[in-house]
Order: C-alpha cells, then structure tokens, then sequence
C-alpha cells in the first residue's frame, strides 16, 4: 500500500487492518511522519516526536504479532496532542516562550487514555499563545496555514489539530475548546470536530478557563470521533468536574434512529436539536486576528465565534460538521446542539448528516 493511501485510511480502517496484520504500525506511522516532514510548511506540528513514535510503533507491531494478542481499540493509529494539553517527557509549551523548556511530568487524561487504547503519539500541534485568540500563530512557532488556502488561517485555538487532520498528517487530533477552539477550526480546516458534555472528557490541569474549558476529538469523520470518545472519556480523579463513568458504546450508537426527533434553528427550549453555522464567517486571511466585517457590517471582535463559546458556558454537546464549500473553495461547518449529556445523539445526527453529505473523500493540495 502507498504512503499517501495509509496517510488518509480513517483510524476505524486503520485499526481493523493493523489487528489483521494487512498493515503494520511501523509502516504507518512511517507514511505519516513521512507526510507531515513533506508537508513541514503547513507548520500545523510545533513539535514531532519521531524518535518516540517510532519507537512505540515497533512496540505495537511486536504486540500484534503475538498469538491470541489482545489488541487495543486504537492499537497501532497515530494521533497529534495540542499543545496546550500535558504530555508527560514532551515539551508542551502553551504556545509561549515561557515555557520553552517546561517538559511535564504527567500526561493528561486524555493523551493517558489514548495511550492505554494503543494509539501512538506523533507530537504537539500549534496553537496560540495560551490558546486564548480564535488564529493560530505565536512567537515561538509562528502561523499555521489552512492547507485549503495557504493565504488563511485554519483558526483557532487548535488550529494546528484541524490543519493536520485536514492535511492527512494523522487521523486522530486532541484538541481542546474553551469558546468554540475544536469547532472553530475544525469547520475552517473542512473536518469534524467534537465538544463533548462538560466533563465528559477529563481535564488536567485546568487552566484560567477552567469551566468553560473542554477536551476532545477532532477527526476526519464521524465514526473515527466515536471511536476516539470511546477511548478518552471517563472521569480521572485529578478533575473533580468529570462525569461518572458510563456504559454508552458511542460507535454502536451511531447506529440508533432519529425519527420523531425535534430540530431547531432558533429557540432551543422545546427541542432535542440545535441546528446552527459553525462560524458566522469563512476562514480568516493569515494577519487577521478576528472578522472586523460581516455580511457587510461592522463587527466586534469575538462576533466570529456568537454560535460557539453559549454551549462552552451551559455545558452542552456540540459538534461541528462540514457541510459545503464558499464560492473559494474554503470549508463552510455546520453545527449540532444537544441537551446536556446527549453526546450520543449529537454523534448520530452527525453522523447522518455525513451519509447524505459525505466530505471525507474531498481532500485538500496543500503541496508542499
């Protein structure tokens, strides 16, 4: 199988075929460590542990060999951590000289549990200082480009997750979102991104927005985001806000129905789903910090992100799914609300919305 073929295969696929040993783990963090050093000029990694990756990927291939191997869920796939997230003997440096040289000594949760389901660490993926501007650029690493248009940013603040994900440097992208910083960017980038329940996914350490803040997936598709939410929700005792553990399949539950649901546009109050755009503006040019014009009207700066940051304040699910292109080719993302808990069914409206409008076969050329 060529590199390339491997780079864009979704983590489900590349799961099944490492546990059937048609592919090996060696092979494809190979093809992505491969792409992403062709690709270096998206600057989406601030930081690739290849040495590490490698490493670990050679573990996991022995692992599979074995008789009777008791494999992990996401044994073998590659997956990028942003920056902002803890990685335990990796340089995490929130985006700022700062921390330069501040290695931690734990891994968050999630990377933790990502970990422990087999998947293997690529690196750190930018974002901006602190993580507190809606673009992706900072003074020690610079600006990220939307590898659908190197003149705009893939937004932020985990805007260098979405361009690797997009760009096919990993299938698998933590990010974290404390307004709208998964959603954001995964619509600008044309992928799907996740803001599961507060608490669903656990937190360590908690920075300035502690209760706004939230963990989770940003992936090609549905399904691979599923899969992932699987592996990394659950509570850890070092946050104190993190939910029960539950039985909930959230890949089986793709599969449940949504008939005699209820849709809204507007007033929530009296519905199961809220249907809403991603961004009220397409992807920024590099150099512009937040929309100063929308629709032809004067804005203020955070106008960009009026559909996001509510649902990082009351709590709720929230995802955001492509859903068509702007007259220049940039990434247009829809939104999916649902009632606080409902992580499941705001997956499986994603989901179906992904069948009657499949995207994950359009790719962009970023070159080179």
């Amino acid at each position: 199988m060529r590199n390339d073929e491997l780079c864009w295969m979704s983590a489900w696929d590349l799961a099944r075929a490492i546990a059937h040993r048609r592919v090996s783990p060696v092979e494809v963090v190979d093809a992505v460590l491969d792409r992403i050093g062709r690709l270096k000029s998206l600057n989406a990694y601030c930081l690739v542990d290849a040495e590490g990756a490698r490493r670990a990927a050679k573990v996991a291939e022995r692992e599979a060999t074995k008789r009777r191997a008791r494999l992990g869920p996401l044994h073998g796939v590659p997956f990028s951590v942003k920056d902002l997230v803890v990685t335990k003997g990796l340089t995490t440096t929130f985006g700022t000289p700062l921390y330069r040289e501040n290695v931690p000594t734990e891994d968050a949760p999630s990377v933790e549990r990502m970990k422990r389901a087999g998947a293997i660490m690529l690196g750190k993926t930018n974002t901006p200082t602190l993580g507190w501007v809606g673009v992706t650029d900072n003074l020690l690493f610079g600006a990220t480009v939307n590898p659908w248009s190197r003149d705009h940013t893939p937004g932020g603040s985990s805007g260098g997750a979405g361009a690797a994900v997009a760009a096919g440097l990993g299938p698998l992208a933590i990010g974290t979102d404390g307004g709208g910083s998964i959603r954001k960017p995964a619509a600008w980038c044309g992928i799907f991104g996740l803001k599961a329940s507060y608490g669903r996914v656990a937190v360590h350490p908690h920075g300035a927005a502690w209760s706004l803040s939230h963990a989770g997936p940003m992936t090609r598709t549905v399904r691979d985001a599923a899969l992932m939410l699987n592996a990394v929700a659950g509570p850890d005792e070092r946050d104190q806000y993190s939910l029960p553990a539950d039985s909930t399949d959230y890949v089986k539950a793709l599969r449940g129905s949504l008939k005699g649901l209820r849709v809204a546009y507007s007033d929530f109050e009296k519905w199961d789903l809220l249907l809403s755009p991603t961004v009220a503006c397409p992807p920024l040019r590099l150099g512009e910090w937040f929309a100063t014009e929308i629709g032809g009207k004067p804005v203020g700066r955070d106008a960009g992100s009026v559909f996001t940051f509510p649902f990082n304040m009351t709590g709720q699910p929230a995802a955001t799914v492509p859903c068509g292109f702007t007259k220049a080719g940039l990434p247009i993302g829809l939104q999916v609300v649902g009632r606080r808990f409902a992580d499941a069914l705001v997956l499986r409206a994603s989901a179906a919305i992904e069948t009657a409008q499949p995207w994950a076969d359009r790719r962009p050329e970023p070159g080179s």
